[in-house]
């Protein structure tokens, strides 16, 4: 792997409401190196979606630097994809993607793709004039990618945008994505609950605590197999509560 991409130091989130306080996550230190994908693999309620929007400088952290190549994150230097693919549906699919190259030449990043070149590489240059609505699952996640991707950002987020698909289509478009990164040396960091996934997905795993989120360990490629990752996995999910 090649230099440091994003670098997450001490960092921690806190919720302040009705003067209560609750940490998301804590003590955070994460480095991502450049073209290595980051599977960030934690149960439900453990902060990893809210380390996400840190990392794209949508949610500040209490405390702590997140960097990207030595300088401050700021909302923008980042892509995200959700799980939602959330196109607008008054769209075609070529204006959903033109969206993003609109978005790059705000930025002053040179596009160097045309809707149609993105297009047929994502293999949905067939659906250019289709409305969102048309779409299948795995298609609209294919376009909310491409919208994504075209904004040239140093860091690609996945925010478990898989999990809304059903398991067939997961499994192809989870390798697709894969194929996509590496293809296009990208650097990405994907948030999932999907133990499976982590290993399949990820250069590295990074298993989080829940309550407040921490890191409590990290797997490169080829160190953890699937039985140690589960045991790892189910020792840091809440103690069920019981309702009698």
């Amino acid at each position: 792997m090649g230099t440091v991409a994003l670098r997450v130091a001490d960092a921690a989130k806190t919720f302040h409401r009705d003067g209560a306080s609750r940490a998301a996550f804590t003590n955070i230190d994460l480095e991502v190196r450049e073209g290595e994908i980051l599977a960030l693999l934690g149960p439900s309620g453990c902060g990893k979606s809210t380390l996400l929007r840190a990392i794209a400088g949508i949610e500040p952290v209490s405390r702590g630097t997140i960097t990207l190549h030595t300088d401050p994150v700021a909302r923008g230097r980042t892509g995200i994809v959700f799980q939602d693919p959330l196109l607008l549906p008054w769209l075609t699919i070529s204006e959903n993607v033109a969206l993003g190259l609109g978005y790059a030449a705000n930025r002053r990043v040179g596009a160097t793709e045309t809707v149609e070149a993105i297009l047929r590489d994502f293999g949905i240059d067939d659906l250019a004039d289709a409305y969102p609505a048309s779409l299948s699952g795995g298609q609209a996640q294919r376009v909310s990618l491409a919208r994504t991707i075209v904004t040239h950002p140093r860091v690609l987020l996945l925010d478990e945008p898989f999990a809304a698909l059903d398991p067939r289509t997961r499994a192809h478009l989870r390798d697709w994505v894969v194929d996509v990164v590496r293809r296009r040396h990208l650097t990405a960091v994907i948030v999932t609950h999907d133990i499976e996934e982590a290993l399949v997905v990820g250069d590295r795993i990074a298993l989080m605590s829940c309550q407040p989120g921490t890191i409590t360990r990290i797997w490169s490629r080829g160190e953890g197999n699937a039985t140690e990752v589960l045991a790892a996995y189910q020792s840091e999910l809440p103690a069920p509560t019981w309702v009698i």
